[in-house]
């Protein structure tokens, strides 16, 4: 929408708001989208604590996820609740909050944007959570159809990377020194 899209101070805030209050109505379902214009608004507007808010709606939609996951063969068919869903319609349902590449790519940039002593070690570790779904999105490892699904929609990309070069970039600049390995 308009609001996410505005480059007037606050509207991240604004947009946060309005994605809350969206979970909170019954029958306006909040999706992966929503939660992406939010993080990406957060990410551009350069706040100190720009990767933080990103993350904390990122770990929002994992846990969301991980719970229809969990759930999943409890799904039920047309509302019969003696029918099991079919395992394809149950992550159909659990798939609207699965976090995208986007989601990770756009958490990664806004710790690069925010910069910060510890904004590239943390949009390392966001990497690293992109490299692994089975730990990071909590999939058992014998679902080998989920996680490879899960490993084509999530893995790093070039975006990745440079957002990762940009966070050690921006975080040099604010006085981090050390390891980079970390």
């Amino acid at each position: 929408g308009r609001m996410v899209q505005s480059k007037s101070k606050g509207a991240e805030m604004e947009a946060e708001k309005i994605l809350e209050r969206m979970g909170s109505r019954d029958g306006v379902g909040r999706d992966v989208r929503h939660y992406n214009n939010v993080m990406n608004r957060i990410a551009m507007g350069g706040k100190s604590n720009a990767g933080v808010e990103a993350e904390r709606l990122l770990m929002e939609m994992i846990k969301l996820y991980k719970a229809s996951y969990k759930e999943g063969g409890m799904n039920t068919v047309n509302g019969d609740s003696s029918k099991p869903a079919s395992t394809s319609a149950a992550s159909a349902n659990g798939m609207d909050m699965a976090p995208t590449r986007s989601s990770f790519n756009t958490v990664i940039k806004a710790y690069a944007n925010a910069g910060g002593r510890n904004a590239a070690r943390n949009a390392q570790r966001i990497l690293g959570m992109m490299e692994d779904p089975s730990s990071s999105l909590g999939i058992d490892k014998d679902d080998t159809d989920t996680l490879e699904m899960l490993q084509n929609n999530i893995a790093p990309d070039k975006i990745s990377y440079t957002s990762i070069l940009m966070a050690w970039a921006n975080t040099n600049k604010s006085g981090e020194r050390g390891d980079r390995d970390a």
